[in-house]
């Protein structure tokens, strides 16, 4: 295992080698910002059941 260097750079270089760099990074972009959303969504809910 080599130390030092980020797992995501060894698996970013392995997807741009195999060609899959864009559709890695859609999927990446599209679930990170569903995670948000969920996440917003909670925060919210979680105000409003404060608040009453």
């Amino acid at each position: 295992m080599t130390r030092g260097r980020p797992l995501s750079q060894d698996l970013r270089r392995s997807l741009i080698h195999m060609g899959l760099q864009h559709t890695f990074e859609d999927y990446w972009i599209e679930g990170h910002a569903r995670h948000t959303r969920i996440m917003e969504a909670q925060r919210r809910a979680g105000k409003s059941w404060e608040d009453r």
